[in-house]
């Protein structure tokens, strides 16, 4: 097989394309601070954050309804 200068010019340019769009991506997650901006690019571990974020709701939640009722108890306390 006969390598040409213009296949070596070709196969670079693809190299550097593709590098090019590797580094946009990368930009990409450091500047949104996230590692995953989209469904597909990672599916398995978006599964998981999303159920983490799920538990952090409800123990958001846990939280207001003892300050809630800590703050019930000191109240009927107080006028008793």
């Amino acid at each position: 097989m006969r390598v040409t200068l213009a296949s070596v010019h070709n196969n670079i340019l693809a190299n550097l394309n593709k590098i090019t769009t590797d580094m946009n991506q990368i930009n990409k997650r450091i500047s949104s601070q996230s590692e995953m901006s989209k469904i597909s690019d990672d599916p398995v571990n978006l599964v998981a954050a999303l159920g983490y974020r799920s538990n952090l709701a409800e123990i958001k939640q846990y939280q207001e309804n003892l300050t809630y009722g800590e703050t019930l108890v000191n109240s009927s306390d107080n006028s008793l």
